[in-house]
């Protein structure tokens, strides 16, 4: 066998058995991997990772030379609600060739390899990678996408810290045009209009999730299925450390929060309001903000649609909208047969509920 034979990778389907084989791919690769922070190890967490919500099959690839794992990608498989049809998503999450082997056209061989594979799934919601290899494996791919934006909105704790998002989101005009509402402390003047409804904590979401999910989903075009099982999985412990909220009336789940926390920031990962209790978002965004401050963070950072029922309890709670657009992409999967319209994803007047828990790398 000549030596470029060696090296020749093959691919197949990964199992739980390559897990500690794909960590070891992951980790040499990116160094520290997740870059967050973590209640379990590594391992658990990239486990948990694997296995993907509500009975779908997993989808993940290794690339192998010889018996060694070298190159690695992992998708994330989950349903969503497209108009009044429900459909399988299928997006990319982590990809990485084992810094000994790149240069050598391996991650076009991987993508090459799924693509060539009949995939399942008829969506891909995906924020772009930053990664200049993997950057310049989807321009070689030219997969048609529809780009879109979401809205970045920022909570500070201190005056100061509101002060300067002021600043830098509009300059001496924009703090001057917003300052009596600058200077008062946020979430004040709501709680007076909250207060029949009870904040806690929960381990573990419960059937009155998908009521909720039910009573919600109408204002929506495009979102991910937001049932218990799904949120179970989305917000296991082994995804990262957060806090899930439940605003309760009487017996009945009529809103949720879930915030992340790693290495002293906070993020709004997801927050649901049954659209016949708006008045529930109020002591949710209060109860997840103080939950932060107590543990040291200095602001809450959110993802939501420029356009999104809950824009307006955000701003009443103290989040200001910056400039700072995140961009994200709808596409159909390499080696799906489906025939996804693509231009009503462009269509501006598309209700999405898309958050940053929508996406694997927070």
């Amino acid at each position: 066998m000549s030596s470029e034979d060696s090296t020749t990778p093959t691919f197949r389907a990964a199992t739980l058995d390559d897990a500690p084989d794909i960590l070891q791919t992951l980790e040499a690769a990116f160094g520290r991997w997740p870059d967050f922070d973590l209640e379990v190890t590594p391992l658990e967490h990239l486990r948990w990772k694997m296995q993907p919500p509500d009975g779908l099959q997993p989808n993940n690839t290794v690339g192998l030379v010889g018996s060694e794992v070298i190159a690695v990608e992992l998708r994330w498989m989950s349903l969503a609600q497209l108009g009044d049809r429900e459909v399988v998503t299928n997006d990319g999450m982590d990809q990485a060739v084992d810094p000994r082997y790149q240069g050598r056209g391996y991650s076009r061989q991987l993508n090459d390899a799924k693509a060539a594979q009949q995939q399942s799934g008829e969506l891909g919601i995906d924020a772009p990678s930053r990664n200049e290899r993997i950057l310049g494996s989807r321009q070689r791919r030219e997969n048609p996408r529809a780009e879109r934006q979401l809205s970045t909105w920022v909570h500070d704790f201190s005056l100061r810290g509101r002060l300067g998002t002021r600043w830098r989101n509009g300059g001496a005009a924009d703090v001057l045009r917003h300052l009596p509402s600058t200077l008062r402390p946020p979430g004040g003047p709501v709680a007076s209009a909250a207060s029949s409804y009870e904040v806690e904590s929960v381990e573990r979401f419960d059937g009155r999730a998908d009521r909720l999910w039910a009573a919600a989903r109408g204002q929506f075009d495009v979102a991910r299925i937001r049932g218990a099982s799904y949120l179970n999985w989305r917000y296991d412990r082994r995804a990262g450390p957060s806090s899930r909220l439940a605003a309760v009336l009487g017996r009945d789940l009529v809103g949720y929060a879930v915030v992340k926390y790693s290495r002293g920031t906070a993020s709004l990962l997801d927050v649901l309001v049954d659209p016949a209790h708006p008045d529930a978002a109020a002591p949710l965004l209060r109860q997840a903000s103080e939950d932060a401050r107590a543990l040291g963070c200095r602001r809450v950072t959110a993802w939501l649609p420029s356009v999104h029922p809950l824009g307006a309890a955000l701003s009443a709670a103290g989040y200001v909208e910056v400039n700072q657009a995140v961009p994200i992409e709808f596409d159909t999967p390499p080696g799906s047969t489906a025939q996804t319209d693509l231009d009503r994803f462009r269509d501006e007047g598309l209700r999405m509920h898309i958050t940053m828990g929508d996406f694997d790398f927070v």
